[in-house]
């Protein structure tokens, strides 16, 4: 069976509704992903067949809720910030299947920025990828202060986003599932090394 035909598959059993375009979108991410993880080393997927069924499917399993959560939280101007973006996942399905919401994308690792922003221009997606001038480092030094979850938190937002809004609600997905708010901060409190 094609990529198209498991894609248009998938799509379906996740009773997501995506027109042929942002399916070619998808696949063309998953192409883009492929090209230059040769050279970039950016997931341990090198199989087209395991990138479209272990990334790009496993994403869209997800973008529902986050665009719902985000919808939520600012009806008039749904917001994503996607961090540690890397290969663009969920980020880029995100904001192709819900171009409705602002997906902001943030990694420290220049190589990934560079991919995100690649796909912005193929792909004519409306997303901000953002490369985090900074290093793990500063999260540990607020934690040898003695800092909790919020400081780290509040670090991550002021790096990453020069005034956020107060009503900006939290979320995260982890792994297989999407958190509910509050999760993410006892994510960020058990936070280590």
């Amino acid at each position: 069976m094609s990529a198209a035909k498991i894609l248009a598959q998938g799509v379906q059993d996740l009773g997501l509704t995506l027109s042929e375009t942002q399916q070619r979108k998808l696949l063309d991410h998953g192409d883009l992903l492929l090209k230059w993880n040769r050279v970039y080393n950016l997931t341990a997927i090198r199989d087209a067949g395991e990138m479209l069924t272990h990334h790009l499917l496993d994403s869209l399993s997800a973008v529902a809720r986050i665009a719902e959560l985000a919808r939520r939280a600012q009806p008039d101007a749904p917001r994503v910030l996607d961090v540690g973006s890397g290969g663009g996942l969920p980020g880029i399905p995100l904001a192709i299947a819900y171009p409705d919401v602002s997906v902001t994308m943030v990694d420290i690792v220049q190589k990934k920025t560079a991919l995100l922003t690649q796909c912005r221009a193929e792909l004519d997606l409306r997303l901000k990828p953002f490369l985090l001038r900074s290093s793990r480092q500063d999260l540990n030094h607020s934690q040898r202060r003695g800092g909790r979850g919020d400081d780290r938190c509040n670090w991550l937002f002021n790096s990453a986003i020069p005034a956020p809004r107060r009503e900006t609600a939290l979320s995260c997905w982890y792994r297989d599932q999407t958190c509910e708010p509050g999760v993410l901060d006892r994510l960020l409190g058990n936070w280590s090394d």
